[in-house]
């Protein structure tokens, strides 16, 4: 069997993550603390990635929320960050056979785009 590594930076979301896959009962995950953009991935276990799943940090706009619309500077930098991600996990991991794309955005910046 494989085994998933899960990158994330924000420390609250980490726990919140580790605490789901124990929930979860899943036994074959590492939660890793960092940049996904930092990451060194010519090292193991990184190195090694058949799949990614580029899940990056959005807008949420397809969620429910308090009716406020994200303002365009803050689209634009989501998007930003998120090409820099998907166009990363496309590129710089060599063994990977499939790359997966999600957000919970509605907005065609944060996906088409």
């Amino acid at each position: 069997g494989g085994m998933v590594i899960a990158i994330e930076k924000d420390r609250a979301r980490e726990k919140l993550l580790r605490q789901n896959l124990q929930r979860l009962g899943v036994g074959q995950a590492k939660v890793v603390r960092g940049d996904w953009l930092d990451l060194d991935v010519d090292n193991d276990p990184f190195s090694l990635a058949q799949g990614i799943l580029v899940d990056p940090s959005c807008s949420g706009s397809g969620m429910e929320q308090d009716g406020r619309p994200t303002s365009e500077s803050r689209l634009r930098r989501l998007a930003t960050f998120q090409e820099k991600a998907l166009r990363r996990a496309l590129t710089e991991f060599e063994n990977a056979q499939v790359v997966v794309y999600s957000t919970c955005s509605v907005h065609q910046e944060e996906n088409e785009d």
